[in-house]
């Protein structure tokens, strides 16, 4: 063998194009040195990318807290000293005006900056007392209603019996579709409708049979001898 296919470019080559490497087949790289030296410019051109990025992303991190820190100073001076610029914009903000406009109007801004300064030199007119008291605010109390007992007759309490006995029973009979029924009420229920499960626990009780043995043929059969009995009973009844 004098020489190997590059596993990249798909192409034979001599030995002598592939760097060595112990665990490589004839102990050579399975890719050849050209296909290196371009995989390795891409992955560093990228990692390059990446760091200038995240250092991009840091210092606009850190520009936002200065411009913060700026912007607050600024606005502070510009309050103090009364700027045509910040009186502008209160202006601008308070009637919707275009900044363009006010800016250019002298008188506006002087009138606006001698209100501000009477509205500052007002508190210092003012007794200093009149200005440390705090109005204090009082909670409402919220007080709650007292529920008095209704105490029933005799005959109301007999109504109001009346009334859930009612309730309890169409309760039970209106949400049997919903399985709200009570057990008693239910086993009698299927007793009186000859249920599959019903029949299969008599053939149970009485042969001693499992419920995988029970065919549907023996249900059929002892629903119909249940019937049968019924029927005989009924007519003995009658006629009696």
């Amino acid at each position: 063998m004098e020489g190997k296919t590059c596993t990249k470019c798909k192409t034979e080559k001599a030995f002598s194009e592939f760097y060595r490497h112990k665990k490589g087949t004839y102990g050579y790289a399975s890719d050849c040195k050209k296909c290196q030296s371009i995989s390795g410019h891409t992955y560093r051109q990228q990692k390059h990318v990446k760091e200038r990025q995240a250092a991009n992303d840091r210092l606009k991190i850190r520009n936002k807290k200065k411009e913060a820190i700026y912007q607050k100073v600024w606005s502070k001076n510009q309050s103090q000293s009364l700027s045509d610029r910040y009186i502008a914009k209160i202006i601008c903000n308070r009637n919707k005006v275009p900044y363009s406009v006010v800016i250019k109007s002298k008188p506006l801004i002087e009138l606006m900056r001698a209100n501000i300064l009477l509205y500052r030199t007002i508190p210092d007119v003012l007794p200093v007392v009149a200005r440390e008291v705090k109005p204090i605010k009082v909670k409402p109390v919220k007080v709650k209603p007292v529920k008095v007992k209704k105490t029933l007759t005799g005959d109301e309490l007999e109504c109001r019996r009346v009334k859930q006995n009612a309730l309890r029973l169409t309760y039970y009979y209106t949400d049997w579709d919903n399985k709200k029924i009570s057990h008693a009420r239910a086993a009698k229920a299927s007793r009186l409708k000859l249920t599959d499960g019903y029949v299969r626990t008599i053939i149970r009780k009485l042969t001693g049979v499992s419920n995988q043995q029970i065919s549907d043929q023996m249900i059929l059969v002892k629903r119909d001898q249940i019937m049968c009995k019924r029927t005989n009973k009924t007519k003995l009844l009658t006629t009696s």
